[in-house]
């Protein structure tokens, strides 16, 4: 998939329209530097390793 093959992305969700540009490039670049390994775990689902710690929700 390109970065501009935005197909996959659904038309209704409840993400603001503004900034579903931006959390669509998070994804991209979380998917192109720092996953390492991926498995399916349902149809649903499925799970990662990672090369970056998890980030905290703000005051956590």
């Amino acid at each position: 998939m390109t970065s501009d093959d935005r197909t996959w992305v659904p038309d209704a969700g409840t993400l603001p329209s503004v900034q579903r540009p931006l959390r669509l490039a998070e994804f991209d670049d979380l998917f192109t530097t720092a996953l390492r390994e991926q498995q399916r775990l349902s149809p649903t689902s499925c799970g990662g390793t990672s090369t970056r710690p998890p980030r905290r929700p703000p005051g956590t």
